[in-house]
């Protein structure tokens, strides 16, 4: 059948009806939206009143408002209520801002209760809670930018890790952190490296220690970590070796050599430990042989009780030396030595002993 000019094809039409459907749907969504708000705007000027005391800070004529004209009304209320929450954040907002302080904050907080517009009692519980945390980070806040005024930049990163995602300046105390840690950890490179310098290794230990808590898992630290361990190695074999040298000024050799030896027991790889040990031993043998030597000489009147006791006194002190060093070949000749002297000396002696009494005359053995 032949179609008469200006008529629709039926599937041209059976086509288009979704989208007229749609199109049809969108309008009148919106004339209902906009009829809902010019009933709004025409039935509730009171909520726009409401609301303009609520900004102006009049607590009073806005709970009057929600007497008279909003009080039985759920939906009003509910608007009324978002009203509210609206408010407090931006109290809160000017808190942080510091364009309020905490007793301005609480008091405005008693107003809006004494006038009745905070009507959930959840709400209530909510903000009190909330304005207790913002008092105790507003002084978390100003202890912080008092340290870093002062440069206590740990006590400052601190500080500012006291303050909670719900006040409004945590992105500001996020973003110093990041800078505080940085200029922490840059500080903290110089302190334990001066004091590592300077021996001080206590005050490096406790810059370590308070690092790893305040920034823990850096590699910076675990660096630092390695140099102070090396320092106090270092700082033991040197307090080792003072200790020895101190026990040799005291005439101590058998102490130094103890302790030379131990240290290097626990150290065998340790090669400063075992040159002064072998030092040490050459150190020990030479103040035997001398002491004894001194020991041993007698003046040219000397008598022989006396050459014989000095003989004696050199042997005991190389006895006492070949305590320590067993295996000293010096020692042990120069004992040998000695020894053939006390025992040439000795029939000298025997005969120096068989004396003449003086009462007896002459060599006849009688009594005057």
């Amino acid at each position: 059948m032949k179609r008469r000019p200006g008529e629709l094809d039926t599937k041209q039409l059976r086509d288009m009806t979704p989208i007229v459907a749609v199109v049809l749907v969108l309008l009148g969504v919106l004339l209902i939206t906009y009829f809902a708000l010019l009933r709004y705007g025409a039935l509730n000027p009171q909520l726009d009143r409401y609301h303009d005391s609520l900004r102006a800070g009049d607590y009073e004529a806005a709970g009057r408002w929600f007497v008279e004209e909003i009080r039985g009304e759920p939906q009003l209320e509910r608007e009324a209520q978002d009203l509210v929450v609206q408010q407090l954040e931006r109290l809160k907002e000017d808190f942080a801002a510091g364009r309020l302080d905490a007793a301005g904050l609480e008091a405005t907080f008693a107003r809006m209760q004494e006038a009745g517009l905070l009507r959930d009692s959840g709400l209530v519980e909510r903000m009190a809670g909330e304005l207790a945390v913002l008092e105790r980070s507003q002084a978390a806040f100003s202890q912080a930018e008092e340290h870093v005024a002062a440069g206590e930049l740990g006590a400052a990163i601190l500080a500012y890790e006291a303050v909670p995602l719900l006040d409004p300046r945590y992105e500001t105390a996020q973003v110093r952190l990041g800078d505080l840690r940085g200029r922490y950890l840059s500080q903290t490179r110089r302190v334990v490296r001066d004091a590592l310098v300077a021996e001080r290794l206590d005050v490096a230990a406790g810059r370590l220690d308070e690092a790893e808590r305040l920034i823990p898992g850096q590699a910076l630290v675990a660096e630092l970590t390695a140099e102070l361990d090396a320092a106090r190695i270092r700082h033991r074999r040197q307090a080792t070796l003072d200790a020895c040298l101190s026990d040799l000024s005291r005439g101590e050799y058998g102490s130094a050599l103890l302790r030379l030896r131990n240290a290097w027991q626990q150290e065998p790889d340790e090669i400063l430990y075992a040159s002064e040990y072998a030092r040490y031993l050459g150190l020990t043998e030479r103040h035997y042989l001398e002491t004894a030597a001194a020991r041993a000489q007698t003046g040219a009147d000397a008598t022989l009780d006396e050459k014989r006791a000095a003989l004696e006194a050199a042997r005991a002190e190389l006895r006492a030396g070949l305590l320590l060093l067993p295996s000293s070949p010096l020692l042990e000749t120069r004992l040998i030595y000695y020894e053939a002297e006390l025992e040439r000396l000795l029939p000298l002696l025997a005969e120096d002993e068989t004396v003449t009494d003086p009462l007896i005359a002459g060599g006849t053995g009688e009594l005057p």
